[in-house]
């Protein structure tokens, strides 16, 4: 088999293998590229895997009571957002803040605002100097040593 051969059978097996996931797309069953924001309730967005409904747990709420880390919904109010790719934002409660950590499983729009609700597992974290660093390059003012931090599983952006 020359190159030329292999090389044309390896752009029919490509072809061949997304065929059906860029149908789906045209169609609208599959977002193409980076997922749009879902809407879960009137005027609500919600970013990453959906966040169950029922009641949320306020975030000084849950930091006065942590027991074994499940996954939750806790609610507060979003206070920065990760300037460069919306990787992470802070949840604000009163005096609680915690950051939440979407993992780059999914992104939060730059210029969120307002009352949200996460869904995922709150625990306790130590943020080293290097990291502190870096979280301080992209607008939030932390120290290096031990924080809260939820891994996200979903946001939901309240209107």
């Amino acid at each position: 088999m020359t190159v030329r051969n292999c090389v044309a059978l390896l752009v029919l097996v490509i072809a061949a293998t997304l065929a059906p996931t860029l149908a789906r797309a045209q169609e609208g069953d599959e977002p193409a590229g980076e997922a749009p924001a879902q809407s879960a309730s009137a005027g609500a967005a919600t970013y990453g895997a959906s966040v169950p409904g029922g009641s949320a747990t306020p975030l000084a709420a849950a930091l006065a009571g942590v027991a074994v880390p499940q996954d939750r919904v806790f609610s507060g109010r979003i206070g920065k957002v990760c300037q460069n790719k919306g990787c992470w934002m802070t949840l604000l409660d009163g005096d609680a803040m915690v950051r939440v950590n979407t993992g780059y499983r999914f992104a939060i729009p730059i210029d969120a605002q307002g009352e949200a609700q996460v869904f995922g597992t709150l625990g306790k974290t130590t943020l080293s100097e290097k990291h502190a660093a870096h979280f301080r390059a992209e607008s939030l003012d932390v120290q290096a040593g031990e924080g809260w931090v939820i891994e996200a599983k979903g946001v939901r952006v309240l209107p």
